[in-house]
């Protein structure tokens, strides 16, 4: 740089501070530029303003500035950023006062190159000591401010690190005896801020009474030998929990004398309640094993729950009492006796504190503050009273699901459970289940030996069918040890089913599965409940329901598995059996409406685009007249002929269905459309032409059949029934056994079908519903216990609309909820005035729709109805299909529930044509089932009528169900029914659906039988 002549601040020579506040030294104009041009930092001459005057080359290279004469002039604040002007502008104004400004802060470079800058501002003196120019040295320290970045990144990583592993630090002053603790190490004691200048009698004083010998053991050993110290022991909270550390770190010394001992420590509470967890477990399941008493291993259980918390949670465990609808004292080993006999035989309901509640819901029930929970207002005062202030309970569940007990921890403040507290509970839970479903089948199995043990034949079946296999295995679900009751009941050895060896007795059908389930467990920690086939010793296999437990190890990791298999094979057989019944029609054996349901939306999803397919709805023609004229085993067995004949014209991969009464469908592959159906219909039609001979008498069946073709007539299962069914009705009109293809003209139908639902709906606003009612007698007496209430629709101009007509209607429209709410409230003020009549109780049993089961609104309207008829809760049976609680089974049941603890019963109307399933009967509070028709009247093919009746019987007999038989025509019935201790019947061998007049008559004569009944009618 070539300096201005004269230099712009050195004329007259300038005076120097020799620093802040201090005194000034001239400098000669040779010395102030020699000094100017030679200095390494950013030298800039500045007049009062700020203004650039005059900068140094090391200066302008530092600035990366090429041309300085464009910069000349400029206010120097300006090439800062706007967060570093404020404090030039202060150094400035402190330089323009005589003083010394100073600061750091970040400012590019001409071009742009980040730099940080120590900046100094001096003022330069003129002869008369004021202040005429300013000099501003700025020094590049980026260098040095990335060295301090990179230091404060690496103490912040320090410093999350131990905050990441929750370890703490301490330093203790030997010379002081004084102790300074970090905030982590604080909170290893239970305190939020930090602990400082602790005396060391005061951390003994923290340290567990049975613990402290050890520890100063330890620290003086340290001392002594000038060693590295580390001990394990338990700290006592202020709130007076137990919680564990573990300490190590070494000794220093100065001058050959030790002054001080550093270390850290760690909060290894959560390692020690799981390494307390798992042995608690394993010491239950030994327990379990060797047969200990079940109030020992309760007592084990509420035991290590409460050692897993620390001391701060107190256990209780309640088992279900024989009647299912009360808890009783299981296990409490440190809540008060008087607290434990008070809750003993708790009721079971939604309201009834947290156990209660828990088991009614079955699900947990968390309360933390038992003071303010309306779950607790009838228990309240008793907890309050003994210093219990939360409690949060667990239901105990079987494997099928059923609620066994609950497990419940109390708390002595108001606080939710943390998250390890969950864990722990939930695997408690776990092992609690495993043992009392053991411990039950263990009971039951020697009931059953007791119970059967004259038939020896008889005892072996139900030996098998409750026999159950015990086992642990590794981690990776290898046997590594001898198991006992699997060799017994595989014959497989030690040898053969150690590591996975025991894999060769699973069916080979089954063997990926049960290999997926274990890879899930090897990597997520839970092995889902499953099912697979177990070859026998025997050579043959059953089904078995797996269901397995881990147990953890002392660092709360999975260490094995505890499982148990149980035979299902009959369970298994009956609901492939009931399901079956499900999907095909008792009397023809052709599938149902069900099986057609899915097998032609399988259809019509995997069909491909030019595949055509063809639905034909086929009606016989005047079948109800001969059902009249010769009686129902006519029509029954005339029925089965043509589903005979028509199976025998199909071909293979067409299938046949009954929909219902006379109807029948068929669903075929067309390839050549139209042609392929129409012959097809064609082969159907002749099939029906020869004569039946049924009764002595020759019958010349015909039928009307419409088809609707997939994809013209529809995509959908729904629209090809419906263009199906108008093209059926399309032939009936056009005189009878013929077919006709579906035309969109043909949807007047639609049109009467519109008009049906504006006149239902008049009805409805009009009240031209009435209710028939038929009695229900109970078997052994034939006197009436009941009736079945059963609505009719008195049509201004049209008479008695039949409801096989009308329901489906209001179903589909949403009026079935207005209907099934008047016919409910007529139905219960009706037998309330017959109850006071008659002097006697009296069930009256109405239906209920899916519809109505999916209201919100169902509960407290029947709870409204019953106040306000004054009709007993128990006198009111609710029926319901089995199609209409299966659609949404969580939803289903919980209303069903609360629909029970109003009181009413509960029935199952049409038993068997729907979704028949033990499970279901078992997991919804079912008091009565009601044996569909079909199954009174003719049994499944190749199974006796007695036997399969006698079957369903018992089944229902076992689950303490009521089993009540519908269309119960002749004597014979009556007299099977009576021998298979069916409980009650109903049909129109005793009495038809009567007027309300009528039905009084009826049931105060004195009990009724066969003879009595009036003449049988038709029923449209």
């Amino acid at each position: 740089m070539t300096l201005p002549d004269p230099l712009p601040i050195l004329d007259p020579p300038p005076v120097m501070p020799t620093g802040e506040g201090g005194g000034a030294v001239p400098c000669s104009p040779g010395l102030s530029e020699w000094m100017f041009e030679s200095s390494p930092d950013c030298v800039k001459v500045l007049d009062l303003d700020g203004s650039l005057l005059a900068m140094n080359g090391n200066g302008q290279c530092a600035m990366e500035i090429d041309d300085f004469g464009r910069w000349r002039g400029r206010a120097w604040t300006s090439f800062w950023p706007q967060d570093g002007r404020p404090l030039m502008e202060a150094a400035l104004e402190a330089a323009r006062q005589g003083r010394v400004g100073h600061f750091d802060a970040f400012c590019p470079t001409a071009k742009g190159s980040p730099r940080w800058w120590d900046v100094k501002v001096t003022p330069i003196l003129g002869s008369g000591g004021r202040v005429e120019r300013l000099l501003s040295v700025s020094r590049d320290v980026t260098a040095l401010q990335r060295s301090r970045e990179e230091l404060r990144e690496t103490a912040s990583r320090l410093q999350f690190t131990l905050e990441a592993a929750e370890i703490g630090d301490w330093d203790l002053n030997l010379q002081g005896r004084t102790m300074r603790c970090s905030l982590r190490c604080g909170r290893c004691f239970g305190y939020a801020e930090p602990v400082e200048d602790w005396s060391c009698e005061t951390f003994f004083e923290h340290v567990h009474p049975e613990d402290r010998a050890d520890v100063r053991a330890t620290i003086e050993e340290a001392l002594c030998r000038h060693h590295d110290w580390r001990f394990q022991c338990r700290v006592v909270w202020p709130d007076g929990s137990v919680h564990w550390i573990s300490a190590h770190g070494s000794v220093y010394r100065s001058a050959g004398k030790v002054e001080r001992m550093l270390g850290i420590v760690v909060d290894i509470t959560a390692q020690k309640r799981g390494e307390a967890l798992a042995l608690g477990q394993k010491k239950v399941l030994e327990l379990a094993i060797s047969g200990a008493p079940l109030p020992v291993l309760l007592d084990a259980l509420a035991r290590v729950a409460e050692e897993r918390s620390g001391g701060l949670v107190k256990a209780s465990i309640l088992l279900l009492d024989e009647d299912g609808r009360h808890l009783r004292h299981g296990a409490a080993p440190s809540l008060p006796e008087g607290y434990n006999a008070a809750i003993d035989g708790v009721a079971i309901g939604p309201r009834v504190g947290s156990c209660g509640t828990a088991a009614h819901l079955g699900r947990p029930v968390i309360v933390r503050d038992i003071a303010n929970d309306p779950l607790w207002a009838d228990f309240r005062d008793l907890a309050l009273a003994h210093g219990l202030r939360a409690c949060w309970s667990q239901p105990i569940l079987s494997f099928e699901g059923r609620v066994l007990g609950t497990l419940a921890s109390y708390c002595g403040e108001v606080r939710e459970p943390t998250v390890r507290e969950r864990e722990s509970m939930a695997m408690l839970v776990n092992t609690a289940a495993l043992v009392l479903d053991q411990r039950r089948e263990a009971e039951e199995r020697r009931a059953a030996e007791s119970a059967l043990r004259a038939s020896e034949e008889r005892f072996r079946t139900l030996v098998s069918a409750t026999s159950a296999i015990v086992w642990t295995a590794s981690t990776a679900g290898c046997f590594d040890e001898p198991q006992p009751t699997w060799t017994a009941f595989t014959g497989q050895p030690f040898e053969a089913l150690q590591g996975r060896g025991w894999l060769d007795a699973v069916h080979p059908d089954d063997r990926g599965t049960t290999t997926a389930m274990w890879l899930h467990a090897t990597r997520g920690g839970v092995l889902p409940q499953f099912e697979h086939r177990l070859r026998r010793a025997d050579g043959s296999y059953r089904h078995m329901s797996v269901r397995a437990v881990p147990l953890a190890g002392p660092d709360g990791a999975v260490r094995e598995w505890a499982g148990i298999h149980t035979d299902i094979t009959e369970r298994k057989q009956a609901e492939l059996h009931l399901r079956h019944l499900a999907t095909h029609d008792t009397l023809t054996g052709l599938p149902n409406r069900n099986y057609l349901n899915e097998h032609l939306q399988e259809l019509l999803r995997f069909a491909p685009r030019d595949g055509r397919i063809a639905v034909m709805l086929i009606d016989l023609d005047r079948f109800k007249q001969l059902n009249d004229s010769m009686g129902h085993e006519a029509g029954d067995a005339l029925l089965c002929e043509v589903a005979r004949r028509f199976k025998s014209v199909l071909r293979a991969g067409d299938v046949v269905a009954r929909r219902g009464g006379d109807e029948f469908v068929v669903v075929a592959h067309c390839a050549d459309g139209r042609e392929s159906a129409e012959r097809i219909a064609a082969r159907l039609l002749q099939a029906l032409a020869p004569p039946v001979s049924i009764g002595g008498a020759e019958v010349f069946p015909s039928a009307s059949i419409g088809i609707a073709m997939s994809p013209e007539h529809g995509g959908t299962r729904e629209e090809l029934f419906q263009h199906a069914d108008i093209a059926m009705y399309r032939s009936k009109a056009a005189g009878r056994n013929c077919h006709h293809f579906f035309l969109p003209e043909m949807s007047v139908v639609a049109k009467r079908r519109m008009t049906l639902e504006l006149e239902l709906r008049a009805a409805l606003e009009n009240e031209e519903f009435e209710l028939h009612y038929q009695p229900r007698l109970r078997v052994g007496t034939l006197r009436s216990v009941g009736m079945e209430a059963l609505v009719r629709w008195r049509h201004p101009e049209r008479g008695l609309v039949s409801p096989l007509e009308f329901i489906p209607v209001a179903e589909e429209t949403g009026m079935i909820e207005a209907l099934g709410l008047w016919v409910l409230r007529r139905a219960c003020i009706d037998t309330r005035r017959l109850v006071v009549r008659l002097g006697r109780p009296l069930r009256v049993s109405v239906n209920l729709s899916g519809r109505q089961l999916r209201s919100p609104q169902l509960v407290p309207e029947v709870r409204q109805i019953l106040e306000q008829t004054g009709l007993d809760p128990g006198l009111l049976e609710l029926e319901l299909t089995e199609s209409a609680f299966i659609e949404d089974m969580e939803s289903s049941a919980e209303t069903l529930r609360a629909l029970k603890a109003l009181g009413v019963q509960l029935a199952v109307d049409d038993f068997g044509t729907g979704y028949s399933s033990i499970s279901y009967l078992r997991r919804f509070p079912v008091d009565v089932v009601k044996l569909d028709r079909t199954f009174v009247t003719q049994a499944s093919e190749g199974v006796s009528r007695y036997g399969f009746i006698k079957a369903i019987c018992d089944l229902a007999r076992a689950l303490n169900l009521t089993v009540v038989a519908e269309g119960v025509e002749d004597a014979d019935t009556l007299d099977l029914l009576k021998r298979v201790a069916c409980d009650e019947v109903q049909g129109y061998l005793f009495a038809r659906p009567l007027p309300l007049e009528d039905v009084t008559d009826y049931l105060e004569q004195a009990a009724p039988g066969p003879a009595l009944r009036p003449p049988r009618l038709p029923v449209s």
